[in-house]
Order: structure tokens, then C-alpha cells, then sequence
């Protein structure tokens, strides 16, 4: 007993000594600042602005996300609270991403505690020993360092809008875990009976979780996968001991035949999308050379994840090639043919390493979401914040039991490795202190990005217009977005980065001018849309507005008419180009009855709160003040979330002073 106490002193010190380095690794990256999704998501978002804190207010900023089906309200509203009492100093929100993932290590130290020990006396047949008490606490502990160390992990952690990620996995852990209580207390026949109020409670807490996991990011629904493998291979649906049985059959079996139908009904139900050869909107592949692709980067993933190499992590990961075929590239087929051959081979180990087959079925769960058909982008780093617990379990198990095996020097062995990881992830957050040394080294490392370049150029810019007054780095910003036109899947947005650091330059080039105009005129009119489009049109008529650009007004008017003239582009990105174009009619030339035209076209193209009230501006200014108000009418009823709701309320009073008295 004196021993097994020393053992628990131990460990708690152990997890201080854990939460600390934790920290201590990641802590240079709190100096960093906002990055890519970042910017549409928190930075450029001003709906999710909360002006007091009330459940009204509240309620509405969690209606405002735009990433996701789902809108994702809790990490928005986590999101809101960072700015109400942080403001806009992205240090608060990397500090609060960092909290997250310290109690996600302690949740997940927790579940697997609980897992190894209905795990034992599943696979042991006997119940749970002090001994094995001590060694389980070891093994969940090492399980949570492995993880919460892997430098895999550290997008999931630095790069704020991933809060929506580290989020889900929080709920949905812990979830799992009073999942586990519920089971552990109901599968055994030695089970005294627990309270119906304290299994409802349990029950209930479970899907409170489930739900706040899900509305966190939609991959939380994942969870529920990874609780019904637990159930097969550690429950396997018995009830106090008793297997039950349908009609002959045992509850194991219905439920392993339903896991069957649900999979084989959903493959079906999406045949046709799955099995579509045309590309997919926004994207530069079909949904066939999607689903390849994706065999190769989870090859990519196993790679990274035992092998971890910093020099190939990256942000982003656009420059993958696509799998146009089985053999183009040839690493298609055998990437397939290897994934099979470890699923066949977990499979036949079963019986005596449960332990890896369960580990790899983690893995492909967690993946099932966002790496097969729905069209996302390919590849991702923060999608395997999860999806790799199931092997640092397996590792850990391994590990722990070498040291009872061959003696506490071994410790030595497993510290080094945590040193390593810890190490690793590090030196990424260290290169994350400061924009320019993270764009400068994901563009080295990525030089096929046109994401990195095209990153590195505009922190360039932004550089240049803080004061760093130089021509050289003007002459930088130009190579890097000349590498991003270069790039594997090439944009338009690096033609207009060329453009804006033409115009920067004390004597600017005129015929690079109207080449590069020409260039993102043809470009935008031909290539298959992208998602950015209106950004980077809006960026350059807020520089024209501005009087930093010097487009001629009918060259921009070219840029904006090719990409409406685009028949790839979505009506969506139809109407908000229009807009622009209505309201660049009036804030260059005055012309209202030139936007008025614009606005309805964009109306017809794309029905919005903010065009209507935009279209109810025009009408006012052309004193027709009855249509106007009608608009307001017709917007307020389009604003389900009440973004717009002063707004609208402001446009009332100034179309009728009367209300305001």
C-alpha cells in the first residue's frame, strides 16, 4: 500500500511536470499573429462583435459563423468572448488555444485511465490489481504527453481558428468518458445495479457534450463512431454480464450487421457523387481523384506521425499533387495497396495485439469525415488531432509495459522520446513567434505552395507599409508572388499581389500595369473559380478607393464583368462581385442610377440582408423613399441571425424621422 501511494504522489507530479513543459513548448508561438482562415473567421468578421454580454446578444453572435454547415456557434461565441474581454490582440486568443489543449491532455489522460482498465479486464479476464491501477495511471499519462507533445499537433493549437477543432475534441473526449463510466457500470455481472437518476444523468451529460462537440466543429458527430468501437471491442453489448439476443441472435451481431448497412447505405445514398468525374466546384479535382489523393496523404499522415520530421510540416499543404489515376502518380496505387495490406495484417494480429486493430480503426474514424469524399481541401495537419490518440495509446501500452518488463531504467529511453516530440513541436512554435519568420520558413519548406508564397509576399506588403520604406522588399515581395503563380495549382491572387506592389513603387512600371491587369482580367474570365475571388477584387478597390492603386475605371470595370462572365463562378460570388460594382458606381463616379442597376442584378444573381439594405441606400438617394423602405422590410426578413438588426434600424430612422420620436 506505502508503495502504490509513492506510486500516486508520483504521477501527480509527473502530470504538474507535463501541464508545465506543455506550456513551456508552446508558449513562443503566443506572440505570433492571426493567419489565413484567421482573417474571414475572427479578424474581418465584425457580426461576431459582442457589445454586452447577455444571452440575447449572445445568442444572436452564435448565429453568425460562416464555416460549416453547422456555423459552428460555440467555438464563434468562444471566439466573441476573446474579443469582448482580450480585444483584438491575438496573444489572448493563442493563450486561450493553448488552455484548451492543456485540458484536453488532462481529459484524455483521464479516458484512458478508464479505457485500460474495462480494456484489461476484457482482454485479462480478472479484475483490475493495485499493480495494474499504478500501471494503467502511467500509461494514461504517457498516452496524453505523447500526444499533447507531437508536433503534428501544432496547428490544431497555434493557429487560432482551429479553436473550433481542439474545442470538438474536448466535448467529444469527454464525452467518452462518462460513456465509459456508463458502461463500466453496466456491462459487468458483478455490477451492483446503479441509480436510474444517476445513468439518466450520465446519459443526459453525454449528449449535452455531444452536442456542444458537434456545434464546436462538425467532426464531433465522430465521436460517436469511436464510442461504438469501444463498445466492440471492450462492451461488446452485454448487460450485466448477459449477452442478449434478437431472435436468436445475439445484440453483438445485429449491431455489427447495422454498422454494415449504415456504411454501405451512406456509400450508396452518395454513389453518384462519389463516383462523379467532373471536377468539383472551387476545387481543382473530381471526387475520384479526391478519394485517391486522399490514400496517399493518409500514408502522409502515418509517415508524420511516426516519424515526425518538422521539415516537411507545414501550414499549408496545397502543393500536393492530385492523383489523376492509379498510377499517376504510381505512389497512388501502392499508397491503396499499403493501407489494405495494415488493415489486413491488424486484423489477423487480433487476437494477440487487440490493441493495433483497434488503434488503426481509431484512426480511420476519425478521418472518415474529412478525408474521403465531401469536397474540403485535400490535406491538413489539424485533422489528425484525434485521430492519432489511438496509436500514442498503443505506443504508451507498449512502452510501459518494456519498463515493467526490463526495469525503470528504460524510463530514460521513453523520456528521450518525450524530449524529442517536445523538442519538435518547439522549435514550429518558436519559427510561429513572428509572421514574417513563419511565412519566410513555410514557403521554404513549401516552395510548390501558392499559399505560403503567396502568404510571405503579402507580409511583405504589410511589412513595406509599417514603415520598412525599401525597394528590396518590394524586390522580395515580387519573388515570392511570382513563386506562388508558379506553383502547383496556380491562383489569381498572385497576379494581384504583383499589382499591389507595382503601385507601391515610387516609379511604378505602367506596361507591367496593364500586363498584369490583362493578365488577372483573362485569368479570372477562364479559370475555375476560386473561393477568394471577391476578396482579392475587394482588396483592390478598397486600394482604388483609396487612391494607392491606379486602375483606369474601365479596367476595373473589365476585372469584375470577366469574373461575373465566369461560368464557373457561383451566383453567391456573382452577387457580392456585383455589389462591389454598385457601390464602386457610386463611391468613383456618383453614378446611383448605374448602381441601381448593378444592385439588381446582384439581387437576382444572390438575395442578401446586406445587398437589399445596400439597394434601399440607392433607392433613398434617388428619392424613392416608399421602394427604400420596402427593401428594409424584405432585408429584415433575410436576416435570420439579426446581424443586421441596428443597421436596419438606423436606415428606418433616417428613411422616417418620426420613429425616432
Amino acid at each position: 500500500m506505502k508503495s502504490l501511494n509513492y506510486q500516486k504522489k508520483w504521477q501527480k507530479l509527473a502530470w504538474l511536470f507535463l501541464l508545465g513543459v506543455i506550456f513551456l513548448v508552446y508558449s513562443p508561438g503566443l506572440s505570433g499573429g492571426f493567419i489565413f482562415d484567421d482573417y474571414p473567421n475572427i479578424l474581418e468578421d465584425e457580426n461576431i462583435i459582442l457589445k454586452e454580454i447577455s444571452w440575447g446578444e449572445v445568442s444572436r453572435v452564435s448565429q453568425t459563423g460562416t464555416a460549416g454547415p453547422l456555423k459552428r456557434p460555440v467555438a464563434v461565441v468562444s471566439f466573441a468572448l476573446n474579443m469582448f474581454f482580450t480585444g483584438m490582440n491575438p496573444w489572448f486568443f493563442k493563450l486561450t488555444n493553448i488552455i484548451i489543449h492543456l485540458l484536453n491532455t488532462l481529459v484524455l489522460g483521464f479516458l484512458i485511465h478508464q479505457l485500460l482498465q474495462v480494456w484489461h479486464r476484457r482482454y485479462s479476464y480478472k479484475k483490475v490489481s493495485n499493480y495494474s491501477q499504478n500501471a494503467f495511471g502511467w500509461v494514461g499519462w504517457l498516452t496524453a504527453a505523447i500526444w499533447a507533445l507531437h508536433p503534428f499537433n501544432l496547428t490544431s493549437v497555434l493557429y487560432i481558428v482551429q479553436r473550433m477543432t481542439s474545442l470538438s475534441t474536448f466535448f467529444g473526449l469527454a464525452a467518452m468518458a462518462f460513456f465509459i463510466q456508463i458502461r463500466n457500470e453496466t456491462a459487468w455481472a458483478d455490477k451492483v445495479r446503479v441509480q436510474s437518476w444517476n445513468l439518466v444523468f450520465k446519459l443526459v451529460l453525454i449528449i449535452l457534450l455531444m452536442l456542444l462537440s458537434v456545434f464546436s466543429k462538425e467532426n464531433g458527430l465522430l465521436f460517436l463512431g469511436l464510442m461504438v468501437l469501444v463498445e466492440f471491442f471492450v462492451f461488446r453489448f452485454e448487460v450485466f454480464g448477459k449477452i442478449k439476443y434478437i431472435w436468436n441472435r445475439s445484440l453483438y451481431f445485429w449491431a455489427s450487421y447495422g454498422v454494415v448497412v449504415v456504411v454501405a447505405s451512406v456509400i450508396l445514398w452518395n454513389i453518384s457523387f462519389i463516383t462523379n468525374p467532373e471536377r468539383i466546384y472551387f476545387r481543382d479535382f473530381s471526387t475520384p481523384e479526391r478519394l485517391m489523393t486522399e490514400a496517399r496523404i493518409l500514408v502522409i499522415y502515418l509517415r508524420d506521425i511516426f516519424m515526425p520530421n518538422i521539415s516537411v510540416m507545414s501550414l499549408y499543404h496545397d502543393d500536393i499533387d492530385i492523383s489523376r489515376s492509379l498510377l499517376n502518380p504510381v505512389s497512388t496505387i501502392f499508397s491503396i495497396f499499403f493501407l489494405v495490406i495494415v488493415s489486413v495484417f491488424c486484423v489477423c494480429i487480433i487476437k494477440a495485439f487487440p490493441i493495433a486493430l483497434f488503434a488503426w480503426l481509431w484512426f480511420l474514424i476519425s478521418h472518415s469525415m474529412e478525408s474521403t469524399w465531401l469536397p474540403l481541401e485535400l490535406m491538413h495537419e489539424h485533422r489528425n488531432y484525434f485521430a492519432i490518440i489511438g496509436f500514442c495509446m498503443a505506443i504508451s501500452i507498449g512502452l510501459v509495459t518494456a519498463v515493467r518488463k526490463f526495469g525503470n531504467k528504460l524510463w530514460i529511453a521513453v523520456l528521450g522520446i518525450l524530449f524529442v516530440l517536445g523538442s519538435s513541436t518547439f522549435v514550429r512554435s518558436y519559427e510561429w513567434k513572428e509572421p514574417m519568420t513563419m511565412s519566410k520558413m513555410e514557403a521554404l519548406r513549401h516552395p510548390k505552395s501558392m499559399r505560403a508564397n503567396y502568404q510571405l509576399g503579402r507580409d511583405l506588403l504589410v511589412a513595406f507599409d509599417n514603415g520598412l520604406k525599401d525597394d528590396r522588399v518590394l524586390d522580395e515581395a515580387t519573388i515570392a508572388f511570382e513563386q506562388a503563380a508558379k506553383a502547383n495549382f496556380p491562383s489569381v491572387g498572385p497576379y494581384f499581389g504583383l499589382l499591389f506592389v507595382e503601385f507601391r513603387r515610387k516609379n511604378g512600371d505602367e506596361e507591367h500595369v496593364n500586363s498584369l491587369v490583362k493578365k488577372i482580367t483573362e485569368t479570372l474570365r477562364t479559370k475555375t473559380t476560386e473561393a477568394s475571388y471577391p476578396g482579392y477584387i475587394d482588396s483592390l478597390l478598397k486600394c482604388q478607393l483609396a487612391s494607392q492603386c491606379r486602375v483606369n475605371d474601365m479596367d476595373m470595370l473589365a476585372i469584375m464583368v470577366a469574373a461575373i462572365e465566369n461560368k464557373s463562378v457561383f451566383p453567391v460570388q456573382k452577387g457580392e462581385i456585383l455589389k462591389m460594382a454598385a457601390q464602386y458606381a457610386v463611391s468613383r463616379g456618383n453614378d446611383w442610377g448605374y448602381a441601381q442597376e448593378l444592385a439588381e442584378m446582384a439581387i437576382q444573381q444572390s438575395d442578401s440582408a446586406a445587398t437589399r439594405i445596400f439597394y434601399a441606400q440607392i433607392l433613398k438617394n434617388r428619392d424613392k423613399r416608399v421602394a427604400a423602405a420596402e427593401q428594409i422590410e424584405i432585408a429584415e426578413k433575410l436576416d435570420d441571425a439579426k446581424i443586421y438588426r441596428e443597421l436596419l434600424n438606423r436606415e428606418r430612422v433616417i428613411l422616417n424621422p418620426d420613429i425616432s420620436q
